[in-house]
């Protein structure tokens, strides 16, 4: 019996309000203000945007060219519940969701799902999409029709924090992490999407925590003590990782065989040092390992994927003193999108030349061809990627990939 899933319903934020997306002047598709629909973007703070946000982010593409994005708000209870209780709708947030058909910009169908977390979000599924709380995972059709549900939230999860959904780069899995509140011990479980099964549940001290899982559920596990290994959960037989680096953390997957990642200064902390982003095959072979310019970040670490393309974002700091120890304040870049068949940056999105500032969210299509933003004014924005590559020299192995202005 599907109780809590048919309770998802028709959105109260922006009920009977008729919203059409503003045509652009650039070369966005469209642009629609979704904050005026509920949306709010995270806060901006010194070293870059702020994204509270789970590897699970707030905006998707579905199937049947749909975007969906996803926020909660604070409701009051009419009455206080139990903490079994979560079949009732008296949890303390409501998670909604913005339909908007990726072509044209307009706002198809807002819903809402009761929900304890503000982490809550949703992911498409091989089969349409997939609600995730830490109370439960409700499968919908593409028609938003419930198909199937899964209880995460038995007493043991009760009792933990820090709920943390991912989702593998082709929405295969999801990998769910629960930190205990005594901060001793984490608990995972990995859900194949298409049918909302468990695959496996184990638990971890911290310390040597999972970081990423891939479409044939392979995961990743390391920490600052110990370099990263790879390998079906509780057979960590493989490393990405040089030998001689005991620190090597080896980022997220981009494909069931790459994986992306992001390296700090060698001091913990230090703005003012250069970062440096790297591409590897799970079996340790590189495909790049670059510098960024000094002053810039990649923020969020996790990248987009749609397809055999992923999008990450470039911030670049001003001001600030080494000296004083004072962080410059960031802003946004770029947004360069890498070919993981050609291996070439192909597409490179410049945040001055829009008046991009800084992004809560970002997302590409399944099959690469469309890059969606929200922006910092609260706008969702779609570009066309061109099948055309950039010029020589600003991607690739061995050149400043993403670089070119």
């Amino acid at each position: 019996m599907l109780v809590w899933v048919t309770f998802g319903t028709t959105s109260s934020l922006a009920r009977g309000r008729k919203e059409v997306a503003r045509l652009s002047t650039d070369d966005a598709l469209w642009k629609l203000d979704v904050r005026a629909l509920g949306y709010e973007a995270p806060a901006v703070r010194e070293w870059g945007p702020y994204v509270p946000l789970p590897p699970v982010g707030p905006l998707c593409f579905l199937a049947a060219g749909r975007i969906v994005v996803t926020f909660t708000t604070r409701t009051t209870p009419a009455a206080l519940s139990r903490r079994e209780d979560i079949d009732t709708p008296s949890l303390p947030l409501r998670l909604h969701a913005l339909f908007v058909d990726s072509k044209t910009g307009q706002l198809q169908t807002e819903q809402e799902w009761p929900t304890g977390s503000d982490r809550s979000r949703i992911t498409r599924a091989s089969s349409g999409f997939v609600v995730v709380t830490p109370e439960r995972l409700a499968l919908f059709s593409p028609e938003i029709m419930p198909l199937k549900e899964l209880v995460l939230s038995e007493r043991e999860e009760a009792e933990l924090a820090s709920f943390r959904p991912q989702a593998s780069p082709g929405a295969k899995f999801l990998l769910i992490r629960w930190e205990a509140r005594t901060g001793e011990q984490e608990l995972y479980k990995l859900v194949n999407l298409s049918d909302l099964q468990v695959v496996m549940y184990w638990r971890s001290n911290l310390g040597g925590h999972v970081g990423a899982v891939s479409d044939n559920g392979m995961v990743t596990a390391g920490s600052w003590e110990e370099a990263t290994k790879i390998g079906k959960p509780g057979n960590l037989t493989r490393s990405p990782c040089p030998s001689t680096d005991k620190h090597c953390l080896a980022g997220v997957f981009v494909s069931q065989d790459a994986l992306f990642g992001v390296a700090p200064p060698h001091a913990p902390g230090t703005l003012h040092q250069e970062f440096s982003m790297h591409l590897k095959r799970t079996d340790g072979t590189i495909i790049f390992d670059q510098e960024l310019p000094s002053g810039e970040v990649i923020e969020p670490i996790y990248p987009a994927v749609g397809g055999e393309r992923f999008a990450v974002a470039v911030y670049r700091g001003k001001g600030g003193s080494r000296l004083l120890d004072i962080a410059p304040h960031f802003s946004l870049d770029r947004i360069i999108v890498y070919d993981l068949t050609s291996q070439r940056w192909i597409y490179s999105l410049q945040g001055k030349n829009r008046g991009l500032k800084s992004i809560s969210a970002l997302a590409l299509s399944p099959d690469g061809s469309l890059l969606a933003l929200i922006d910092q004014e609260g706008r969702l924005e779609v570009y066309p990627i061109p099948a055309t590559t950039l010029p020589a020299g600003t991607g690739g192995p061995g050149s400043r990939p993403g670089f070119g202005r």
